[in-house]
């Protein structure tokens, strides 16, 4: 009997270990775009080997704030950044009129992305200057016959 008791202890820790936050992190910082701090979005992080989970939050006046608790995995992560603003432009839809909406962050930045960092354990500060806003008049060329 003892070694069965012995047996579920070790089970206990181990999966106590794997339940902990200890290879998640927590990462805060700022995000402007074209020097100015980014009104609204989100920002994703993925381990850049694609194993594991993604772990994200939103951006409010330039700043987020990932918690450990939700944190980003330890180790080599793209980083993704999206904001989807109005145009100035109406839409029709459904039969009827709203505004129209387009990401305004380029897409190196999010569908493509070309950020990479490394996430270290503990609290981590990571800073992004985004560069190249798309304006207004790209997205109206992208989606013609828009009113």
């Amino acid at each position: 009997m003892k070694p069965f008791v012995l047996f579920l202890a070790a089970s206990a820790s181990l999966s106590a270990v794997g339940c902990g936050n200890g290879n998640r992190a927590a990462v805060s910082g700022t995000v402007t775009l074209d020097g100015k701090p980014l009104q609204q979005g989100v920002i994703n992080f993925l381990l850049a080997d694609g194993k594991g989970p993604s772990a994200g939050g939103t951006i409010t006046d330039g700043q987020y704030e990932i918690s450990a608790t939700k944190g980003v995995m330890v180790g080599s992560n793209r980083v993704s950044i999206s904001s989807v603003q109005p145009t100035g432009r109406k839409i029709q839809s459904l039969g009827r009129v709203d505004e129209e909406y387009a990401e305004a962050v380029p897409t190196r930045y999010n569908q493509q992305t070309t950020l990479l960092h490394e996430i270290q354990p503990g609290q981590n500060v990571l800073n992004f200057d985004l560069q190249g806003r798309i304006p207004i008049e790209s997205i109206r060329r992208r989606y013609p016959g828009n009113p």
